[in-house]
Order: structure tokens, then sequence, then C-alpha cells
């Protein structure tokens, strides 16, 4: 017989985990977007941030903690989540990304069912069209770079005390040996090409490169999808709540001077 492992309903069931480093740009809107969806997230911030970021989610009252890690990379800081978490389950989400409410809902539903320890959640990368609208990198996009099952999936649901974590770039933070996969309506969105200009993303790939030899030329199509032309952006997002804070996302980069054309980018040498 199959078994099930079921996740309760109540919201002290699971804890929404953003680490965050140098945002204080945008951070006091993503959380007004969590106060939206009525969750109350955990802020670990990265000591290595030296801007207003720590500074902002104490004005905001939201619930905050310091972490450190000498690798510079999210991966590292997973492992220290554990045991400063006092639910069962975490859902990891970065401060350039949010959940949308369907997928809150579909965790804290009491229908909820699956078989193992680590969930799977679509995530959808976005950027404004020429027209304004707010639009994502289609399922077609993900299946030309061979991502799993035509989607970027990522492993961000997880049981806490029944994963094996390691800190290797490019992974969740703990080992997946197998996953359930949450529907498509509960989904994670990624403004990293809204916040951030290409020369930023570009930088952000040569780091990878960094601290592992070809860990970010060879993910180069995840962040600069402006030098690739097979990427189709059929696919547009109606959530007022989302479409609002991606508008204050794109505030946060033009006010610092991040967000230029990519015709600027490449004429000074981006």
């Amino acid at each position: 017989m199959r078994s099930f492992k079921r996740l309760a309903g109540d919201p002290d069931r699971f804890t929404v985990v953003v680490p965050t480093i140098n945002s204080a740009r945008w951070i006091a809107d993503l959380h007004r977007y969590y106060s939206s969806i009525d969750v109350e997230p955990l802020y670990c911030v990265d000591s290595r941030s030296r801007d207003d970021t720590w500074a902002i989610l104490q004005e905001v009252g939201a619930r905050t903690i310091s972490v450190a890690s000498e690798l510079r990379r999210v991966e590292a800081l997973v492992v220290q989540f554990k045991d400063r978490v006092d639910t069962p389950w975490i859902l990891r989400v970065d401060d350039d990304e949010c959940p949308s409410a369907e997928l809150i809902a579909w965790i804290r539903s009491r229908r909820i069912r699956w078989t193992h320890d680590v969930i799977a959640i679509v995530r959808r990368w976005l950027r404004f069209s020429a027209a304004g609208d707010l639009e994502f990198a289609a399922s077609g996009s993900w299946d030309w770079s061979r991502s799993q099952n035509g989607e970027d999936r990522q492993f961000r649901l997880y049981q806490q005390d029944a994963v094996d974590y390691v800190t290797d770039i490019h992974t969740p933070g703990f080992k997946v040996k197998a996953a359930t996969q949450a529907p498509m309506r509960a989904l994670l969105y990624h403004f990293d090409w809204i916040v951030r200009s290409r020369r930023q993303r570009l930088e952000k790939t040569r780091a990878y490169d960094e601290q592992h030899d070809n860990s970010g030329e060879s993910k180069a199509w995840f962040y600069l999808p402006e030098d690739i032309e097979h990427w189709d952006y059929s696919g547009f997002v109606r959530d007022g709540a989302v479409q609002t804070l991606a508008r204050c996302m794109r505030a946060a980069g033009e006010h610092a001077g991040t967000t230029t054309s990519i015709m600027e980018e490449r004429e000074i040498g981006g």
C-alpha cells in the first residue's frame, strides 16, 4: 500500500524563510506582498549585507535573524535554517522571488497529501514586455533548455529534519532523491530579470564561475535571456498583487540605476 505524508493545514506547520542580502531597495515592498497573502516570513539576513536591509525589516516589524557563511552563496545558508525554525517544514523563497497565493493556500490545505520529504515547485521567470505586460518564459523555453519536465522546478518545500544538507552550488542546499510535484497553480515567481540589469546578472554568472568552474557560464541562458533567441514569452501573469510587486521591483532597479537597455549594456561592454 502506498504511504502518504500529511502536512497539517495549520499555518504553524511550515515557515516561509527568506534569505536576503543587500535588498534594501525592495525588501519593504516584498514584505507588503507577504502581508497581503497573510504570510509572516522569517527573514534571514546575510551578515555580509552592507545596506539598510536589516534596519528596514526591523522598521516594518518583520521577524528577522542574522546568518553567516564563509561561502558566498545561498546554498551554504540553508543548513543554518535548521534548528532556528520551529516548524517541521520550511518553504525557502529567495529575496528576488515570491510565492503565489495559490501556493500558500495549497500548502495550508488539509486535503494535501504527498509521498516525499521534498516538494518541487514550478518557478516562473518574469519580465515586462515592450507593451508593459508582465510575462513569463513559457514552458517551451524550458523544454529547449532541457529543464525538468519542461519547467524550472525548484525543490524549496522540505521537511527540515528529513534531508541531508549540502553546500554545493546550484542545489537546494540538500540532496534530492525524489520529490512530490506541486500543482501548476502553486508557483514561485522570480524577478531577477526585472530588478537586476544585464550587467549585474552577468556579474552573477562570473561570481558563480569563481566559486566553481563553469557553474556560471553553463547557466548563462538562465540569467542572460537577452542573448538567447529561442525564449518564448507567451505566458502572462494576471495576479494583481504580483503585478504590483513586479512594478515595485522594476522601480527599485531603476532607482539604483541598475536597469538599462540591452543596447546600452552592450555598448559599454556589459
